[in-house]
């Protein structure tokens, strides 16, 4: 037996499953993005829009690596800091404090004196 608000001709379907929608919701939606960019992506293979493969060339593909290789690094730290109970929320900071000293020493040949030289309102 079913209920009468769930054939009711009046009700949308969103609000008969608003329980199951928000429950299921993000992941309907992640399917359907998948099969959007699947489609796109078969409709760009079908035209010969990629028929050069430079995306599925050796050279690229070390390329996305060395790009994702910081971020990497970053998770697993931050994953062993988690399991041990540990809070860290400087590891922003610490990044952008090494991503300028590495392009100071980057841009400077001898790069020693950067960190031998103090600001001057750090001179009182």
């Amino acid at each position: 037996m079913s209920s009468a608000h769930s054939l009711s001709p009046g009700i949308s379907f969103f609000t008969r499953n608003k329980r199951r929608m928000h429950k299921y919701g993000i992941i309907i939606a992640f399917f359907a993005l998948c099969l959007i960019v699947a489609l796109i992506g078969e409709y760009q293979v079908a035209q010969g829009a990629w028929s050069s493969n430079y995306f599925l060339s050796n050279e690229n593909t070390l390329i996305v690596l060395r790009q994702v290789s910081i971020n990497g690094i970053l998770a697993i730290g931050m994953t062993f800091v988690i399991i041990t109970a540990g809070v860290d929320l400087s590891v922003g900071s610490v990044l952008a404090l090494s991503g300028i000293v590495a392009a100071r020493f980057a841009t400077n040949n001898s790069g020693g004196d950067f960190l031998a030289r103090r600001p001057r309102s750090w001179a009182r």
